[in-house]
């Protein structure tokens, strides 16, 4: 088990055995708190490696000893996404957007030292255009950003050229949970109750508005045809004749 512990004082990443809980090893962070989850992502050499979004310290560490590889300075001062992978052999995407800076950053897995936007493991990159609340999600040659204002905004994530924007309803309300995907289309969840269905690729067509009548704010989960939706008072599986 891999836990960040982004905090006032003391930062660390560790690695606990998950069946006696017993620490395998902690690397300190100098970073302040953070809300983002660190994520695994092998690297060319058969090695994986863990990834965490932070301000003061975005980076990669070695999943057996806890080793820093890469390391980042900069974005946004309360980084909340899960870094992605776009695909198998594409780059690392993060993001953040609190504050002065909203970058989206692709990073070459295999990267090491100190990075910055110049470096050329920093395969693209973009200072304005990154997202607050919501992971991001890949769908085929495709990375979609939600902003926590309804702009959706699609890159290609092997140039980094963006390729679409909109927003998805009047702008009055606001999205937290992070977007979903099956079948080629992509679902957002207004905080009002409203799921947008977009479906995938450069024309971010809305299929569909879909009023459950409750706060969304969890991400949905999507298992056999079915998709979960965790609204305020409910959970609510909704699901088409298989």
């Amino acid at each position: 088990m891999i836990i960040q512990v982004d905090v006032q004082g003391d930062s660390f990443l560790a690695a606990l055995d998950a069946k006696t809980g017993e620490e395998l090893w902690r690397t300190k962070r100098d970073e302040i708190p953070t809300w983002s989850t660190p994520t695994v992502f092998p690297r060319s050499d058969g090695s994986r490696q863990i990834v965490v979004n932070g301000y003061q310290h975005t980076g990669g560490y070695d999943f057996d000893t806890g080793e820093e590889l890469w390391w980042l300075e900069g974005g946004g001062d309360i980084p909340v996404p899960t870094p992605i992978r776009a695909g198998d052999d594409g780059p690392i995407l993060i993001t953040s957007a609190h504050g002065p800076m909203r970058p989206v950053y692709a990073i070459d897995p295999d990267a090491a030292g100190g990075i910055d936007p110049e470096h050329a493991a920093m395969l693209w990159f973009h200072d304005r255009l990154g997202n607050y609340m919501q992971t991001p999600i890949v769908v085929g040659d495709l990375a979609y950003f939600g902003f926590d204002n309804g702009v959706v905004t699609a890159f290609d994530w092997r140039s980094g050229d963006r390729v679409a924007q909109q927003r998805l309803g009047r702008g009055a309300s606001g999205f937290t949970a992070s977007p979903v995907a099956a079948a080629g289309r992509i679902y957002m969840n207004s905080e009002d109750g409203d799921v947008y269905v977009i479906e995938a690729g450069e024309e971010l067509n809305e299929i569909a508005v879909n009023e459950l009548g409750e706060t969304l704010m969890a991400t949905p989960a999507i298992s056999d045809g079915v998709i979960y939706f965790r609204a305020r008072r409910h959970l609510i599986a909704v699901g088409g004749d298989s």
